[in-house]
């Protein structure tokens, strides 16, 4: 999403796709309701346009964190990847 902006379904598959066999799969309904909170709390943008909607990162919400802030969003996303498994 940093790159280019996706659909629900192409966020499934980039997910889907690097899942070692075993693994649970993200469902459709939980990667949108991802996506709302999400957006509501400014992490992402929904591009405007037609259905399928499509996301992009707010970049821009990185650079006006300070290095101290940032350093709290990455332990904290460090530690809800490894202790929430997806439904």
């Amino acid at each position: 999403m940093r790159d280019e902006t996706l659909t629900v379904s192409e966020l499934l598959d980039a997910c889907c796709g690097g899942t070692p066999d075993g693994v649970p799969y993200p469902d459709e309904k939980t990667v949108r309701s991802d996506l709302k909170y999400l957006e509501e709390v400014g992490v992402i943008c929904r591009e405007p346009g037609p259905r399928p909607y499509r996301y992009r990162i707010r970049s821009e919400l990185v650079h006006e964190l300070s290095e101290e802030e940032l350093l709290d969003l990455y332990d904290f996303v460090d530690i809800m990847a490894n202790t929430q498994v997806p439904s």
